[in-house]
């Protein structure tokens, strides 16, 4: 399982989770960020990650998010979608 933020200094985590799924395509991602905008969600989903958490959120979702995609579910902070 891979926590991975979305505004990473050198590399973006759209592209650094596009990296992941070429070298381990069994890797489980849940994208932890600020970034709240639906395009990216739905971009991060498209893109094969399981979770993902608004940051704002984190101390309620992260726990959760963990739990469904360890159990093979897809997780998405309320509000987002």
């Amino acid at each position: 399982m891979i926590l991975l933020d979305i505004g990473l200094p050198a590399l973006h985590g759209i592209q650094a989770a596009r990296h992941i799924r070429t070298l381990s395509p069994e890797s489980k991602i849940i994208f932890v960020s600020q970034e709240s905008s639906s395009d990216v969600v739905r971009e991060a989903i498209g893109l094969g990650a399981r979770g993902y958490v608004v940051k704002t959120r984190a101390a309620s979702d992260l726990l959760a998010a963990v739990q469904a995609v360890y159990e093979g579910k897809l997780f998405v902070s309320g509000g987002i979608m």
